[in-house]
């Protein structure tokens, strides 16, 4: 009786040894930027949390949007709501998933990037985290694919091209000093778009690539067809010099049907 009541004890120890594991290893998949160097503050390209699974993505509601004369946004997000739920009843219920997955700009986050007092609305949509073209599945993230603001109580479009590009990137982060910053290009050692914004208008912060192939480094311009040739260290000291000190903002995605909830 009494090697019965051990055996089971061992049991319940072992049974919570192994939970207590599974729930450390369970952490929160975000990385942030490594500043501790000594040296040289080198950014790692973040990896928020991704997904292939199309079957995890909620169902998309039937709201009416309010709107309000003094947010001009709420008439942008009903109209671009009322032409999703169009799209969205040409596709059968087993498809939903996989459309919203190709949808553009169906998630949204209010944020005041050049600090003006008004906040822009930044939409968001699946893209790509990878540069290989023949990965046939991919893994996704929400990305900041386009930019609105408010000007003479209108809503407008930021012109952010071409520096917001859509496929093929490694990430895509807010940054607190109210810079975008996009890599791409080779995942050990990527290439970076700096777009920063001024009076509702994108303004080019930096932008610098490096090309393997000849272990080249090339700075670009905002005029596109411009650019010149620089070194590994100058190419480093743009790149940190865009990042400072500033810190990733964490972006909290909505859907447009969730918009002045």
């Amino acid at each position: 009786m009494v090697r019965n009541k051990i055996i089971i004890l061992a049991l319940c120890l072992t049974v919570i040894f192994l939970c207590s594991c599974t729930q450390n290893s369970s952490t929160d998949n975000t990385t942030s930027i490594n500043t501790t160097s000594t040296e040289k503050k080198t950014p790692i390209i973040t990896t928020t949390k991704t997904t292939t699974d199309e079957s995890a993505i909620p169902e998309f509601s039937t709201v009416k949007i309010k709107t309000s004369p003094d947010d001009p946004y709420s008439f942008f997000i009903k109209e671009r709501y009322e032409k999703f739920i169009e799209s969205l009843s040409h596709y059968e219920p087993e498809e939903y998933a996989a459309f919203y997955k190709r949808a553009r700009n169906i998630y949204y986050f209010l944020y005041d990037l050049d600090k003006d007092g008004t906040d822009e609305l930044i939409m968001g949509d699946w893209k790509k985290m990878t540069i290989d073209v023949e990965d046939p599945n991919p893994p996704k993230k929400i990305f900041i694919s386009s930019i609105y603001t408010i000007k003479n109580g209108e809503v407008m479009e930021i012109n952010t091209y071409p520096w917001l590009p859509d496929d093929y990137i490694w990430d895509r982060v807010l940054l607190t000093n109210g810079l975008i910053r996009t890599s791409f290009g080779y995942e050990e050692y990527p290439n970076y778009y700096f777009l920063g914004f001024k009076n509702g208008e994108a303004v080019l912060n930096c932008a610098i690539y490096y090309y393997k192939s000849n272990d080249g480094y090339v700075q670009q311009f905002a005029d596109i067809n411009t650019s010149i040739d620089i070194t590994k260290e100058e190419f480093e000291r743009l790149r940190d010099e865009a990042n400072g000190d500033a810190e990733v903002v964490e972006i909290n995605w909505k859907r447009i049907d969730e918009y002045g909830k």
